[in-house]
């Protein structure tokens, strides 16, 4: 004679299901996170340098006209890197950056933030479709001070972003049709009574 064993009651096998599921999105999800912040972060890489050595150049006293400057930049179409500086005051003295024909001015915070901690990397989106990863370094000579920003778009890194993302996504989906079956569909065991 067989009897159904039907195995922990519902309300145990759905708290294992949830923890089984909350424990495999933590472990897809934290390579994901590791990748992302990874690509983002090194796509300041360039700018450190390039604003690290106008403000040192600046600070010795270099004028801003004798600086060789990139070839000018739509932010919202190019990938180049884009150069703007800055008076003390916020004010645009020179830039290769434009936006819909216009210089887009870095907002005063984000420089009085870099004047504060040495330094500020930020992705900046002056409007939908241009972002760019920014680094703003300050410079000061004699009692004259400024800003060097340096960007680039952000759109090839976002975009290899969004591919992981996808990925990652797929393999979160497979996981969890794999623990709902083993939890809730694989048949229930049978034990044999004497």
């Amino acid at each position: 004679m067989k009897k159904n064993f039907s195995g922990p009651p519902i309300f145990l096998r759905l708290f294992l299901f949830l923890s089984c599921v909350f424990i495999m999105s933590v472990l897809v999800s934290l390579p994901y996170f590791l990748v992302q912040q990874d690509l983002r972060q090194s796509a300041n890489d360039p700018q450190i340098q390039m604003a690290e050595d106008l403000a040192r150049h600046l600070s010795k006293g270099q004028a801003v006209s004798a600086i060789s400057f990139p070839e000018s930049v739509n932010m919202s179409e190019d990938l180049g890197v884009f150069v703007s500086i800055y008076d003390g005051k916020g004010q645009s003295v020179a830039s290769t950056a434009y936006l819909n024909g216009q210089l887009p001015n870095v907002p005063l915070g984000v420089l009085l933030y870099a004047k504060e901690h040495g330094q500020n990397r930020i992705t900046w989106q002056p409007q939908v479709g241009a972002r760019a990863a920014i680094v703003v370094t300050p410079y000061q000579n004699g009692t004259s001070y400024g800003y060097v920003v340096v960007g680039r778009s952000l759109r090839e890194v976002e975009k290899r972003e969004d591919q992981i993302f996808s990925i990652v996504s797929l393999i979160w989906i497979g996981l969890f049709c794999l623990i709902s079956v083993l939890f809730f569909f694989l048949p229930k065991s049978t034990v044999k009574s004497r």
